[in-house]
């Protein structure tokens, strides 16, 4: 069953309050807790924000897919989501910290965006490909909802690493 209605400006401000929560968490990081592997299997810090963006990214054409009435181009070739999520580690884990944190801010601001130029109406129905939930609903899973959910896969590897 779908979610209650929200307004804009109330999704708004929560997308705002969780990338400036996971910004506050990650400035006590340097750049080489940044890169180091093991956060959550394999992944970095650096890994989850890329991670974080390339769902930014999906969510940004599903948000002008919504607006469009379309159903979102199939970018999985039958992957679920761990061989989504794999796919976008191994198409990122080389990257340079910096370009991956750039892109992070990118995306962000993209996807505030494209929330912007959404109608409210739209944001509380389900969107042409599903019934399962609201257009809100998909935003707060790759944003607020989804920073929160890295933020505690790091917050548990320093409790591990604390441990040793």
């Amino acid at each position: 069953m779908p979610a209650d209605p929200i307004t804009k400006a109330e999704l708004l401000r929560k997308i705002q309050e969780g990338h400036d929560a996971l910004k506050t968490f990650l400035a006590q990081f340097d750049e080489q807790q940044l890169q180091e592997p093991g956060v959550n299997g394999e992944w970095s810090i650096k890994d989850n924000i890329a991670h974080l963006s390339a769902w930014h990214k999906r969510l940004i054409d599903d948000l002008a897919a919504a607006r469009a009435g379309i159903t979102p181009e199939d970018r999985d070739q039958g992957l679920d989501i761990d061989g989504i999520n794999e796919r976008i580690f191994q198409e990122n884990r080389h990257r340079s910290l910096a370009d991956v944190q750039q892109e992070f801010e990118d995306t962000y601001a993209q996807t505030v965006q494209s929330v912007e130029q959404t109608p409210e109406e739209m944001l509380n129905q389900p969107p042409c490909w599903t019934d399962k939930y609201l257009l809100w609903e998909l935003v707060d899973g790759n944003t607020f909802s989804h920073y929160q959910e890295h933020t505690e896969y790091i917050q548990n590897w320093l409790q591990r690493k604390a441990a040793q």
